[in-house]
């Protein structure tokens, strides 16, 4: 074959011609077709990596608005916290007393979530919260994109808003990018956005760094506050808000302190205006009195002390709103005192030790004293007075009597001493020679007290008597009674007329016309003791009207019955109810004093493992032997260990702004500092330190010293405490203040993470896209 086609070629030269001809033009159909196939394979090569170049760019684009709003979501989530933490409760005024009622952990959790949805509704749509605003929505999502010019969200077909879920929710969201003008080649993203709020529940309540009570707090110390540093730097004080004191109130002489109905903010709110010490508040008087004045506001103390040493003190109620809680006794101590009371007095210290109590002390029992002469006590219109308590005769520190008055007068002290009539000489008993009560020779003494009236009612207990030594080492022999009961009726036997005749007929027994004789005799030296003390000015009266609890017995003096009385009140503390006040009002203290504020609807009769504050529950810590830690107020506002690292003062002081923390650790403190003139608000906090204020002052004033106020100044408190430490000017104060720690809850924040706020879903590409 091979031959035959060699000699067809030799043989036809043009048919190879023809051949090579052929052969070419197929080859180049060929050709035409494989480079048709490169050309096309390249230009879909060129297509494949335009569409996917503006795919990933279409990614990143999608990453920007994903970080974007992931950002924005967490802002928001802050702003949140910040202020549902900053707004635990609500204000409201019952019956005149303005109160905040704190919300509960589910409360404030629904107020944060509902403010996060506003947060972000707002900042989509735009301040008008107008969720059918798709223009503006898609403006703010366009925001988001760095390279607008080359991407941008073109719109979305559908929405969903749930304000019970807290959610919103865009449907197919598009996305296109524009690679290259020159080369209109564009790829369009479809995505499903979903806002969501978290899956958490921060407890805002019981963790004690949460605890902001102090907000309605000017002043506190923990050790004591002075009103005008001494008698000659006078102190003319009103307090708008609360004071807390670790010691006394000291009010010197020719100065006042004035606790004011309350602050009126942005012509609504009112933060009640309070005093807790945890001591006395003193009024010692002196060339002038120390004066103390209150509106409808409330105070929480251990006594109150009117006078002294030759001063006169005053107090003075001006609403019938006021509120009085004192665990051991009002006593005027000074001549001329004249004190006004109204709206309600608790004396709940009650200590039901009976007379032959040996060890008998009168810090734990809540009555009225009157040691000094000429005392004006008007109580008039007073509507609830308890006094769960009784005077106390003090002979030693550690020796006492009690007596049976829950109003204890200098001048009728003497009626519970056992009559001298039945104080004889053992040598000469029989001659019927008496000693006096007091003696310095009780070896002498001979008692018999059998045919005494008390004695013979059952009032008295087998001896009849107790002796009682006095720092000179005198002895007094006063009546012992067989309970407290048997002390008051003894007691009302001589100050009401005809209650003896009464009782012995009770009782089924006779009396004489001695036992009559011997009841005025015992009346006529009260009268007369009365007399030395009281001018015919004097009253000591309570309102008719008033509902009146105590332990003892309670005797009005007035002028026209020349110092006797006929009226007692009281002496109906057997009653469980009033006991359980007394109870409810005592363990109240011991809260308060730690917390600064408590829930007036809540009973605390029996000492709670948990505190109310206004509606919040806050945990109590107990020890070993079940009794309660209760931090300071100081303790809980302030974080000590911080302060001890401080080695310097911070001083921030700007157009009459202050935020400082003075501390003793500083170089060169001299262990006091004094708020500069001129500078009217703002925070100061001590620590080793006392504070001096001059002049008038809104906001907080805290420290673990003392707080003295002189000069004529008005001390505010700055309801807007918490807000304005959290302004940058404030911020290297903030970081002291328990409330403003990381706890473990707010740590809660950091650890959301992104896709419990935002979730991208229901990717899709290079669908058609038609919103209009």
């Amino acid at each position: 074959m091979k031959k035959h086609f060699r000699r067809f070629r030799k043989d036809n030269k043009g048919v190879t011609l023809v051949l090579a001809i052929v052969a070419i033009a197929f080859v180049g159909v060929l050709a035409s077709a494989i480079l048709s196939a490169a050309a096309t394979n390249y230009r879909l090569k060129i297509m494949d990596k335009y569409s996917k170049n503006t795919f990933y760019s279409a990614d990143s684009i999608t990453e920007e608005i994903h970080t974007g709003l992931g950002i924005m979501c967490y802002k928001s989530l802050e702003e949140a916290y910040d202020y549902a933490a900053s707004n635990l409760g609500k204000y409201s005024v019952t019956g005149g007393v303005v109160t905040m009622n704190r919300y509960n952990n589910e409360m404030v959790n629904k107020n944060m979530k509902e403010k996060y949805y506003n947060i972000t509704g707002k900042k989509i749509f735009g301040e008008s919260f107008n969720t059918a605003d798709k223009e503006s929505a898609i403006k703010y999502f366009n925001t988001l994109i760095t390279k607008p010019e080359k991407a941008k969200v073109v719109g979305y077909s559908s929405f969903v808003a749930d304000d019970t879920s807290y959610t919103y929710t865009f449907k197919d969201v598009a996305i296109r990018y524009l690679e290259d003008k020159k080369e209109p080649y564009y790829s369009t993203i479809k995505i499903d956005i979903k806002i969501t709020y978290p899956d958490i529940d921060i407890d805002f309540i019981a963790d004690e760094k949460e605890w902001k009570s102090y907000f309605n707090y000017c002043l506190i110390a923990d050790d004591k506050i002075e009103i005008g540093a001494s008698p000659e730097s006078r102190g003319i004080v009103d307090v708008y808000g609360g004071m807390y004191s670790g010691g006394n109130v000291d009010v010197f002489s020719g100065s006042s302190l004035t606790l004011q109905d309350g602050l009126l903010l942005n012509g609504q709110l009112k933060v009640p205006s309070v005093i807790v010490s945890k001591g006395d508040i003193n009024l010692p008087g002196g060339s002038s009195a120390s004066v103390l004045k209150t509106g409808n506001g409330s105070i929480w103390c251990n006594g109150i002390t009117a006078g002294g040493d030759g001063g006169r003190g005053d107090v003075l109620y001006t609403s019938n709103q006021a509120r009085t809680y004192v665990a051991d006794d009002l006593s005027l101590n000074g001549d001329d005192c004249n004190i006004t009371i109204k709206g309600k007095y608790l004396g709940f210290g009650k200590n039901n030790a009976n007379t032959s109590d040996s060890t008998g002390k009168a810090s734990t029992s809540s009555a009225i004293i009157v040691n000094g002469r000429n005392c004006t006590l008007d109580m008039t219109d007073i509507n609830y007075l308890l006094l769960a308590g009784k005077a106390y005769v003090k002979l030693t520190e550690d020796s006492s009597y009690v007596t049976g008055d829950s109003m204890g007068l200098k001048g009728n002290q003497e009626i519970y001493l056992v009559p001298s009539g039945y104080l004889k000489k053992k040598q000469d008993s029989s001659d019927g020679t008496y000693v006096a009560n007091p003696t310095s020779k009780p070896e002498n003494v001979a008692i018999d007290l059998s045919s005494f009236f008390a004695y013979r009612l059952g009032l008295l207990t087998t001896t009849g008597y107790v002796e009682k030594k006095d720092a000179n080492g005198k002895t007094y022999y006063y009546l012992d009674f067989v309970d407290n009961a048997a002390q008051n009726e003894y007691v009302k036997c001589i100050a009401q007329n005809g209650y003896l005749e009464g009782l012995f007929k009770s009782k089924g027994l006779s009396y004489t016309d001695d036992d009559i004789v011997e009841m005025n005799a015992i009346k006529t030296t009260i009268e007369m003791g009365l007399a030395r003390f009281f001018d015919k000015n004097t009253e000591i009266k309570i309102g008719s009207g008033a509902t009146v609890y105590t332990s003892g017995t309670l005797l009005q003096v007035t002028k026209e019955s020349g110092y006797s009385s006929t009226s007692i009140l009281g002496t109906n503390m057997d009653n469980s109810s009033v006991l359980n006040a007394s109870t409810n009002a005592a363990n109240k203290y011991k809260l308060i004093k730690s917390f600064l504020a408590l829930d007036d609807t809540v009973d605390y009769t029996d000492f709670p493992e948990n505190v109310t504050i206004d509606g919040s529950i806050h945990k109590i810590e107990f020890d070993t032997s079940n009794n309660p830690v209760l931090l300071t107020p100081y303790e809980r506002t302030i974080n000590k260990e911080k302060l001890d690292t401080l080695k310097e003062n911070i001083i921030n002081n700007e157009n009459g702004t202050i935020a400082a923390v003075i501390t003793s650790n500083a170089e060169g403190q001299s262990g006091s500092y004094t708020i500069p003139n001129g500078v009217t608000n703002g925070v100061v906090l001590g620590y080793g330190v006392d504070i001096v204020v001059n002049s008038n002052f809104e906001g907080l004033i805290i420290t673990d010293g003392k707080i003295t106020v002189k000069g004529s100044a008005r001390v505010t408190t700055g309801i807007n405490n918490r807000a304005e430490l959290t302004l940058d000017v404030y911020k290297d104060v903030a970081q002291y203040f328990n409330a403003f720690q990381e706890t473990s809850d707010t740590n809660k924040l950091d650890e959301v993470e992104m896709n419990q706020l935002l979730n991208f879903s229901e990717w899709r590409k290079n669908e058609n896209v038609d919103y209009n």
